[in-house]
């Protein structure tokens, strides 16, 4: 029995991920209401939050955050839903996450902020926006 229970606790997580990943609310809900951790972190460190923030899946963010998902979760290389967001140019997350769950918005990893990366990647529509917000460079 404890063998089943840790095995479905862990099927449960890389299914979260993957409900994140592919934009599925209604799966990743489901696995929420029967278990999953919404801070599961696979051995790199990511978490659904992260999953989502990197695929730009705006209802997975809103609903991992209403079940508890910490905002400021880091993945191995200690890069933010707001680091992954700016390295892909998905302005909607960056958008939500600066004005909707205020989180730093300058956070830096390895002296990169998340304004950093974007003018690094070339996202104007990005830059202009964290601009907007007081993002500094540095």
């Amino acid at each position: 029995m404890f063998f089943q229970i840790c095995f479905e606790h862990l099927y449960y997580q890389k299914l979260l991920h993957w409900a994140a990943i592919i934009d599925q609310i209604q799966i990743a809900l489901l696995l929420i209401q029967n278990g999953a951790y919404v801070n599961a972190k696979t051995n790199q460190g990511f978490t659904p939050l992260l999953c989502a923030s990197i695929d730009g899946h705006v209802d997975i963010l809103h609903l991992l955050v209403e079940k508890g998902a910490d905002l400021e979760a880091q993945e191995h290389y200690e890069r933010r839903a707001l680091h992954w967001a700016a390295i892909l140019g998905h302005l909607p997350i960056i958008q939500e996450l600066v004005s909707r769950y205020h989180v730093n918005i300058n956070a830096s990893i390895r002296a990169w902020t998340a304004l950093g990366i974007s003018r690094q990647e070339n996202y104007p529509q990005v830059i202009a926006f964290l601009l907007e917000k007081n993002g500094c460079i540095e």
